[in-house]
């Protein structure tokens, strides 16, 4: 699926990528003793129902866990666990709730490249009106290599209407 639903997913994820990769530093120093970090910080974005078209503005917090470490090779290990939460409102005036869950694990080296991070997020957004409610699967794959090259990019994403 393309459009304001990708571009809202990719923000949110480029967002929390940035709360992880700033998280490396402390993983750097950890040495195979898992570190944890908890975060919480507000969003807004925006996407259409696939399941009748409106255009929905939702907002809300996302909050969640990093777990790092670095193994014995020196590469940097983390994972994140992120419960992102809010409401919005449609075009047409139907209002939503939303929860989504957001998994990533991102292995990279110690200077940041070659690395790879895979997330998945799973939406479920309740409408409050006459508009069909939905799930959207979505899972994130992008592999970069020493140079700093990406050699694999992947978004999928699914809906279910119901």
């Amino acid at each position: 699926m393309r459009g304001p639903r990708t571009s809202g997913v990719l923000a949110v994820l480029g967002a929390l990528l940035v709360v992880v990769l700033g998280a490396t530093a402390a993983a750097a120093q950890a040495q195979a003793t898992p570190e944890h970090e908890n975060f919480r910080f507000p969003f807004e974005f925006s996407l259409s129902n696939p399941c009748s078209g409106e255009f929905v503005v939702l907002n809300g917090t996302s909050s969640g866990n990093i777990t790092s470490f670095t193994d014995s090779s020196g590469q940097i290990h983390l994972t994140v666990h992120d419960l992102i939460t809010g409401q919005g409102q449609g075009d047409s005036g139907n209002r939503y709730r939303f929860s989504d869950t957001l998994n990533t694990s991102v292995i990279l080296a110690p200077d940041f490249a070659p690395f790879v991070i895979t997330q998945t997020l799973v939406d479920r957004v309740i409408a409050q009106g006459n508009a069909p409610n939905f799930v959207l699967h979505t899972t994130v794959h992008t592999t970069v290599n020493a140079n700093g090259e990406v050699t694999a990019s992947t978004v999928k994403s699914s809906a279910e209407c119901r």
